[in-house]
């Protein structure tokens, strides 16, 4: 058993094999993992995700910007940059996350990020499309 302050400051450690191990062992059977791309059921989906993250994110630091913990919940806003390729260009991502315990085990992990500003707009032809997405969605400023 663990607490959800406990959790939340392993997130922000090394994601080496040792901490993505103790992560993954402070899962709750019924976990669900949701995020823009996925959505991920048990300590084995959880695994899969940060396997992923290992794989694909070279230097990888995560930072709680804010963070309010309960017994239960952990609400915070982060930031979470890396490269894609080693000595590559850096990328910076920042989200929410909402992460909630029963038994002591971590059962719902939500994060809240934007993946169109935070990535299509920084490559070439995604770009011009969600440009082109946004324009359509913007509200336009009222008349004086």
């Amino acid at each position: 058993m663990t607490n959800a302050h406990e959790f939340a400051d392993h997130m922000a450690e090394e994601l080496d094999n040792v901490n993505r191990d103790w992560l993954v062992a402070h899962c709750h059977g019924d976990l669900v993992f949701t995020d823009p791309f996925s959505t991920l059921h048990g300590p084995a989906g959880y695994r899969v995700m940060l396997c992923d993250v290992q794989q694909r994110c070279h230097d990888l630091t995560f930072t709680w910007l804010t963070r309010v913990d309960n017994p239960d919940l952990v609400l915070g806003r982060w930031v979470m940059e890396f490269s894609v390729k080693k000595a590559g260009k850096r990328w910076s991502i920042e989200g929410m996350s909402e992460l909630s315990f029963r038994d002591g085990k971590l059962f719902r992990h939500r994060d809240h990020w934007d993946p169109g500003q935070q990535i299509f707009m920084k490559l070439p032809i995604a770009k011009y499309i969600w440009q082109k997405a946004y324009g359509r969605l913007a509200l336009s400023s009222p008349a004086p």
